[in-house]
């Protein structure tokens, strides 16, 4: 800028050449997005959880299932309405809820790189979303109708809105309320949504008379919600929110038994967060030595950069809760729970990296120190693609899993009536684009069989063990179908001693009281086969 305040032309050539770089960054990131988005939405495997949100969310809607009093919901229930709603509004189907997820994760980068931006500048705005683009391990899930799309969605919409100097009195209920859906999404949550709530206390309690109402209406939401659905199954309430530690002294594991925290488990668990987040870790080791030398350092804007930096602490407090209360949850419960690798906090993480890595370039005045903080924010970005390389979601399988659903229900849908209540062990997919009802219990798919323990405290749990099984194959289950891909699984896995003997004994029953109808073949987890109660067909 001259003396008379007017830029030169060298500096407009300057800022026009940045903003052209500013741009086109962001295009190379949307349409790598674009391109990922193509091919995971329709294309991507699919696994049990996948189906479980979206068959009981549908059947909650739709048909007025009740978590906790009527099914085994894992979680807190706010997860099954927002997927559920979407499946009774436009006919249950996977393709609709990878949408949905879609857009939970699409809405979670924009808050991400909105609060990085404002934490640093609009290049680091850009950083969260090539984090976000270049990490196609973890796009792969985000694009998939899990529990994580939702979830982060709550996690960072908290943190953009209590991460703000002096907020409007609407941002601080919203951010508690959205501290509460995230509890409310997943209830292991809770530390994060404590830390949130400290930090809002902490940050803004004596600079607005609505902070402490803020904070109660976030915990009373909570607490509400958690009331009414005690109400109505205490037992089964309690068993989900302690994972089952308290009600189950007399029964075996289910299914899906516990792993114990080895050496190895570790290592391995260790070496999948590393896969998901070690970009972020490259950028932030910089920043951690630009932060600690700026500390010492006497600035005339030192409120806002207390501001800036005590929203990236609260960033990077949230992620290290979340990441200890799930090292915690897995050492506890086992290691085949892998929550340890965090998929929550990838936002959080990108989001506290690109700010902290923006303020580390702009307190670099050198070129060459600029120019080698450059080359260290692209070898960053590219790690995750060299590291993992091209996720199998992304590989093209033929036909897709959505296509190998869409068999077995077009079948399903065919030769089982409408009101006909079905016996399964297979995932619950194909049932949900068939619209099809299983028995509660068996939406979770072997993982809530029961080898031993008191029937009673089995029905209270909504497990089922072989007497249950005995009563639906009697004569209560119309219809059965049994895919071989769950057959081998039920056998082969070894996850379960006693496989072989539950597949002769569903098997036994099959023979004496039912007729094959037919065999799909190409279907999911197939091929499959649909029985009929009785020995003959009418």
């Amino acid at each position: 800028m001259n003396a008379q305040g007017q830029h030169t032309e060298a500096e407009d050539s300057t800022r026009d050449a940045v903003t052209w770089w500013y741009w086109a960054a962001l295009a190379v990131c949307l349409v790598i997005m674009a391109a990922v988005m193509l091919v995971a939405v329709p294309g991507a495997d699919t696994a049990y959880d996948e189906g479980g949100y979206l068959y009981e969310g549908w059947m909650v809607v739709a048909h007025g299932w009740r978590p906790y009093a009527d099914f085994h919901a894992k979680t807190l229930p706010l997860l099954y309405y927002l997927y559920g709603v979407p499946q009774a509004v436009f006919g249950p189907s996977v393709l609709v809820g990878r949408i949905q997820a879609t857009l939970f994760a699409l809405l979670t980068l924009l808050v991400a790189a909105r609060l990085a931006g404002r934490l640093s500048s609009r290049w680091a705005a850009i950083i969260v979303v090539a984090l976000f683009a270049f990490n196609l391990c973890a796009v792969t899930r985000y694009y998939r109708a899990l529990a994580i799309a939702p979830t982060a969605f709550f996690f960072m919409l908290a943190l953009y809105l209590v991460i703000a100097d002096n907020p409007r009195p609407w941002r601080l209920y919203a951010a508690s309320l959205a501290a509460a859906a995230l509890v409310l999404c997943r209830h292991d949550m809770i530390v994060v949504a404590a830390v949130i709530w400290i930090y809002l206390w902490w940050r803004h309690g004596s600079q607005s008379r609505h902070t402490a109402a803020a904070l109660a209406a976030g915990i009373m939401l909570l607490v509400g919600v958690c009331v009414y659905f005690y109400v109505l199954a205490p037992f089964k309430f309690l068993d989900v929110i302690f994972f089952g530690r308290f009600t189950s002294a007399d029964m075996s594991a289910p299914y899906g038994a516990a792993v114990g925290a080895t050496p190895r488990a570790i290592a391995w668990h260790l070496m999948m967060f590393l896969r998901w987040h070690l970009a972020a870790i490259i950028l932030l080791a910089p920043a951690a030595g630009y932060l600690l030398w700026r500390a010492g350092q006497g600035v005339s804007d030192a409120r806002l950069i207390l501001v800036r930096h005590s929203g990236i602490a609260l960033l990077l407090c949230v992620a290290a809760a979340n990441y200890l209360a799930h090292l915690f949850g897995s050492i506890l419960f086992g290691f085949n729970v892998y929550y340890l690798l965090d998929f929550y906090i990838f936002f959080p993480l990108a989001a506290a990296a690109a700010a902290s890595f923006m303020l580390a370039v702009g307190a670099a005045r050198a070129p060459g120190v600029t120019s080698q903080l450059a080359s260290l924010g692209i070898v960053a970005l590219l790690t995750p693609v060299l590291v993992n390389g091209i996720p199998v979601a992304l590989r093209g399988r033929q036909p897709t899993h959505l296509e190998q659903i869409a068999v077995g229900a077009q079948a399903i849908e065919r030769l089982i009536p409408p009101d006909a209540t079905v016996f399964s062990l297979d995932d619950p997919h194909q049932f949900l684009v068939a619209g099809r009802k299983l028995f509660p219990e068996l939406t979770h798919q072997l993982y809530l069989f029961a080898a031993s323990g008191d029937p009673d405290i089995v029905r209270a749990r909504h497990y089922y063990d072989k007497e249950l099984i005995d009563e639906w194959l009697t004569g209560k289950a119309e219809y059965v179908v049994i895919g071989d891909g769950l057959v081998d699984w039920m056998l082969h896995s070894g996850r379960y001693g006693g496989g072989e003997e539950l597949h002769g004994f569903i098997c036994a029953r099959l023979e004496a009281n039912y007729t094959p109808l037919e065999t799909v073949a190409g279907s999911y987890m197939g091929p499959t086969h649909i029985y009929r109660f009785g020995t003959q067909i009418p």
